[in-house]
């Protein structure tokens, strides 16, 4: 396994039931913030055969440093095409790094852009698709 999420890797993003609509995330939640970089989970740090079992260990994960409600929602991206996407719609290099938490190992960040950077948000929001949504497994 690599140790920080590679191309091929798909990350995911805690969506509250309100940054969620007919089905897909707004940009909201995908807003930066006043962090350096935006929040999310790394799928493939827990190698389970599959999304689902992968899933259900990140919401068992974020349950222990977030409040998760049950409308809560996962948003599933790939880390190479939402890279390409803000090169190529933003002309942005972005990065995705392991955030290094001992307590929340699977911890990552989308990194290279500040919160002035609103496209950013309304890209990764137009990239998720219903059937990349994920409810709460456990």
């Amino acid at each position: 396994m690599p140790k920080e999420p590679c191309n091929d890797s798909c990350i995911t993003r805690r969506c509250s039931s309100s940054k969620v609509s007919n089905g897909r995330p707004t940009p909201a939640a995908f807003e930066l913030g006043s962090h350096e970089f935006l929040s999310v989970c790394w799928l493939e740090y827990f190698g389970m055969p599959d999304l689902k079992k992968n899933m259900i260990e990140v919401w068992k994960e974020v349950a222990k440093h977030r409040d998760v409600r049950a409308k809560d929602q996962f948003a599933v991206l790939n880390v190479g095409d939402a890279k390409k996407t803000l090169m190529d719609v933003c002309k942005l290099a972005v990065g995705v790094e392991d955030l290094e938490d001992d307590e929340f190992p699977s911890h990552a960040g989308i990194c290279g852009y500040t919160s002035a950077d609103l496209d950013v948000a309304v890209v990764l929001s137009d990239m998720v698709e219903e059937d990349d949504m994920y409810p709460k497994f456990i």
